[in-house]
């Protein structure tokens, strides 16, 4: 079993915390950390609650133009 879900069910056995709870503050975790250190605004972040993989997207416009 991965790690991050171990650690879920962990705190969900022990602290009586959502799985859905948990796994919302480790996405916004996420997207503190990713905005922390690329100094942008627009970031998402996906867990995977079944396979406990996570992505980190930061999200850029396109234009023409500069």
């Amino acid at each position: 079993m991965d790690k991050l879900l171990e650690a879920v069910e962990l705190l969900n056995k022990e602290q009586g915390l959502s799985v859905e709870q948990i796994f919302d503050a480790v996405e916004q975790m996420l997207i503190t950390a990713a905005k922390k250190d690329y100094g942008t605004q627009n970031v998402r972040a996906d867990v995977d609650r079944k396979k406990g993989t996570y992505h980190v997207y930061l999200l850029k416009d396109v234009v023409e133009e500069v």
